[in-house]
């Protein structure tokens, strides 16, 4: 499935998650439920093993993104393809460098992800499961007014490995509107995003910039600290 699909069904899914209601007591992360309470702690440790492992090695990545200006009407109004090569240490972003087009502006990527599971959200089954390889489970704030992300992660049923991650920010400084989505692939036993996109809504001075930012990773090389 191309990024633009999944931008697409990105968007309709944040909304779906954001019309479920929360029917169980705030005070129960885990609506009671002993087996989402199960999928909820192994993903989290898995999330902890794959951070330590991350940072033990050094990673250099190059990435295709495509910036996309929207105008009012909901067209795309101009469109920038710029390649970088990335360099990673610790399990985070050390430095990137642009490569073509030459002298173009570095576009910030955001490779930082947020364990939803580490964090005090309520946590739900997302409706109607299949019951197939992929699990997903939404996580959402007790009040609207916080400032952490809610959405929904998707991880593998029996390797709890997190496999995508959709993010909607209420309450982002600067922004109308923000939502990210991060796609993770197993890059020699580290998992790593290998697609990422933001769709935002920037507030200026006097306009509002709308865009769509989709990028990703060409080629991944691991090497160990």
């Amino acid at each position: 499935m191309s990024i633009e699909n999944y931008v697409n069904k990105f968007l309709w899914t944040c909304l779906s998650v954001l019309m479920v209601p929360l029917s169980v007591p705030a005070s129960d992360r885990y609506s009671d439920d002993p087996v989402l309470e199960f999928y909820c702690r192994q993903a989290d440790e898995k999330q902890e093993s794959d951070s330590v492992k991350s940072s033990e090695h050094s990673l250099l990545a190059f990435s295709r993104t495509l910036y996309k200006r929207v105008g009012s009407d909901g067209r795309i109004t101009k469109v920038d393809t710029i390649i970088t090569r990335l360099w990673f240490s610790n399990g985070s972003l050390d430095s990137q460098n642009v490569i073509a087009p030459a002298g173009h502006d570095v576009v910030p990527l955001n490779f930082a992800w947020p364990d939803p599971f580490s964090s005090n959200y309520l946590f739900t089954f997302y409706p109607n499961d299949p019951g197939g390889k992929d699990l997903a489970i939404g996580f959402d704030t007790e009040s609207e007014l916080d400032s952490m992300p809610v959405g929904i992660a998707v991880i593998d049923r029996d390797r709890y490995t997190l496999r995508r991650l959709l993010l909607h920010y209420p309450q982002a400084h600067g922004y109308k509107r923000l939502s990210r989505g991060y796609r993770f692939g197993d890059f020699d036993g580290i998992m790593f995003p290998d697609s990422l996109w933001e769709i935002g809504a920037k507030e200026g001075i006097f306009t509002t910039e709308h865009y769509r930012i989709e990028t990703a990773i060409d080629s991944v090389k691991i090497r160990p600290r």
